[in-house]
């Protein structure tokens, strides 16, 4: 008798114990990973950098640069060029979160055609509080002050530690982890200590497709991280200079706040598109104006989403949409915003370990389908998954 195919996971028949014992196990790792954030994250943004920075660390090599150097100076430009970034940008982000307060009034004066709706919303919200009020009662909250500066210090102590935890990793994984793969292939087809044969030829066999699994997976990401890397950082070039072109202040800043936000997929373009709106009304004197930068990014954006994405990437990493905003929202709410940096980077990698083993396609099938066709993409070949 054939099972029932809604008892079945990854093509294989199951109960409902198993099935309750697989969703422990999955709530179990969602609270290990939200619990062991301070440990996990550092390791993962690791072994992302090493996926990154590893293919110029062996060029170096080659050049003659011993590894150990290569890795060094290869992660001190890194670091040294986000600390100029930060200290460069760190002045003209504080000047408007200081004026954010006294902007308020003034997107409030622009924005007043939006006013009449919301002030009848707010009314009736009151009728419903005076309502309720009357017959519940009032409850009064009293929220005791909290020392900011203990909690600044705190915070800045924990992700200290784990910046430098990272770097550490980092360094160790790009002046030597080339070994890993051969590593963990060896212990997977150790000697038995019978000696059999055909036991160790079976050995053989496991370590060289574990190598192959492992070596095909880290390049594949490797040429992920870099092309997405490259279009996140020519879509803030193309943002940064439209700005410029439109005489908003600071576009260096926009510039560098869409190279991050466009890491996070679909929910960082929705708060760039936001944030530029603001700081547009805030800079120009029409409502007109003000939405230039605005539409401009959103422009750019469907552009790189619907052609420079697709023809980078020759549609070998194609993600479904609801997948990607489902994994995304939950890395946010795990990790916040170095989550929602992280998520498809992660899920990228899930996939490209899948796809080298039968049982897993389902992931394969539902997280990274045929990719549909871009009205804008003209039509390409066909390339087979990595």
């Amino acid at each position: 008798m054939n099972p029932d195919p809604s008892e079945m996971v990854l093509g294989r028949p199951v109960g409902l114990a198993r099935l309750a014992c697989l969703a422990i196990l999955l709530g179990g790792g969602l609270v290990f990973l939200s619990l062991a954030q301070h440990i996990v994250l550092p390791v993962v943004v690791a072994i992302l950098l090493y996926f990154l920075f590893g293919p110029l660390v062996r060029i170096l090599t080659r050049l003659g640069i011993p590894r150990l150097l290569s890795a060094a100076l290869v992660l001190g430009l890194f670091l040294g060029g986000v600390a100029c970034a930060v200290w460069w940008l760190a002045g003209p982000a504080g000047q408007w979160l200081q004026r954010l307060p006294q902007s308020m009034e003034v997107l409030q004066s622009k924005l007043s055609f939006f006013r009449r709706p919301v002030q009848q919303v707010a009314a009736l919200a009151q009728t419903v509080e005076d309502a309720t009020a009357s017959a519940v009662g009032t409850v009064k909250v009293t929220i005791a002050d909290s020392n900011w500066t203990q909690l600044l210090v705190s915070h800045a102590q924990i992700w200290g530690s784990n910046l430098l935890f990272t770097v550490i990793l980092t360094f160790f994984l790009l002046a030597g982890g080339d070994d890993l793969p051969q590593r963990l292939s060896r212990a997977l087809s150790s000697r038995s200590a019978s000696g059999d044969p055909l036991a160790d030829e079976v050995r053989q066999k496991r370590r060289a497709e574990v190598l192959t699994v492992l070596l095909e997976s880290e390049s594949a990401m490797s040429g992920y991280l870099l092309t997405v890397s490259g279009i996140n950082l020519g879509l803030g070039i193309a943002v940064g200079l439209g700005c410029w072109g439109l005489g908003m202040p600071n576009p260096l800043l926009w510039g560098f706040m869409v190279f991050i936000l466009n890491y996070i997929p679909y929910f960082g373009a929705i708060v760039g598109i936001l944030v530029l709106a603001m700081a547009g009304l805030l800079s120009f004197d029409t409502l007109a104006q003000g939405l230039y930068p605005a539409g401009l990014y959103l422009v750019f954006n469907l552009l790189e989403a619907e052609l420079v994405t697709p023809l980078a990437l020759k549609q070998r990493f194609f993600l479904d949409p609801v997948i990607t905003v489902i994994w995304t929202a939950l890395w946010l709410w795990l990790w916040g915003v170095p989550g929602g940096v992280l998520a498809v980077p992660i899920l990228v990698l899930l996939i490209t370990f899948a796809r080298h083993f039968p049982s897993l396609q389902a992931l394969v099938i539902v997280a990274s389908p045929r990719p549909r066709k871009s009205p804008l993409l003209p039509r390409l070949p066909r390339v087979d998954p990595i």
